[in-house]
Formats: structure tokens, sequence, C-alpha cells
């Protein structure tokens, strides 16, 4: 979802902190923290079958 989206690609892609974060889209320090594990979770989760399909393959 974008609102987890957004929290993401500001703290791992731009490296803004979640005070920064929370400032500039108008959440909680907190929100942002649990938006930031929400995504990873789900980003964790998409590519868990092409990481299980892939296993032992070198690039």
């Amino acid at each position: 979802p974008d609102y987890l989206q957004a929290v993401f690609s500001l703290y791992v892609i731009d490296g803004y902190k979640h005070d920064e974060i929370s400032a500039m889209i108008g959440i909680t320090v907190s929100a942002s923290k649990w938006r930031l594990a929400k995504a990873r979770e789900l980003l964790q989760v998409a590519l868990e079958p092409y990481y299980n399909n892939n296993k032992g393959q070198s690039a």
C-alpha cells in the first residue's frame, strides 16, 4: 500500500529518520516505525518464494 511504501522509501532509500518522516507526512513517530516494520514484513513475504526458488544458485 502507498502509505507503507512512502515510509519505506523515505527511511530506507532517502535516509530520513522517523522524526523527520513523521513531520513530513503528518503521522506520529510510532506510526512511522510501525509502517516501516509492516512494509518490511510484506516485502519479505513477497520475496520469499523467489528466494526459496533460487537457493544455491549464484548470480
